[in-house]
């Protein structure tokens, strides 16, 4: 995931154990987030308010989850709208909403703070990747 105002990338290491970044260039390679990470999969930056977002999908745990660029404030923000391994996740900075996409082939939205969850797409095959223009 990109952010385009601080000039950094953020990635989930491959055994999912950590949420790092480093400068576009590739230096200065941070760990980030060490903890509240469950089989995490799809990663989201919110430039604007510092946040980055990103999904649990292992099967009893699924949860999206918040926390701010220096991994302070970890919080799950949905963990009951009957998700279905969340996948991918994307920001919306204008509307502020947050899209995911779940293996069920459901594409759901909410607000930033996870309220007023809605689906928007349902009964597609499956979905596993999702990007706005």
């Amino acid at each position: 995931a990109l952010d385009p105002i601080g000039r950094r990338i953020y990635w989930i290491d491959d055994g999912g154990d950590a949420i790092q970044s480093a400068r576009l260039d590739g230096s200065d390679i941070q760990t980030v987030i060490t903890s509240g990470l469950a089989a995490p999969w799809g990663l989201a930056v919110d430039p604007v308010n510092q946040k980055l977002y990103w999904t649990n999908a292992r099967i009893g745990n699924e949860r999206v989850t918040r926390a701010n660029f220096d991994g302070s404030e970890l919080e799950d923000i949905v963990t009951d709208a009957g998700l279905n391994a969340p996948n991918e996740v994307t920001i919306d900075a204008i509307s502020q909403k947050i899209y995911w996409a779940e293996a069920s082939g459901t594409i759901r939205r909410a607000n930033l703070d996870g309220s007023g969850i809605e689906v928007v797409v349902g009964n597609s095959p499956g979905a596993y990747g999702i990007a706005l223009h």
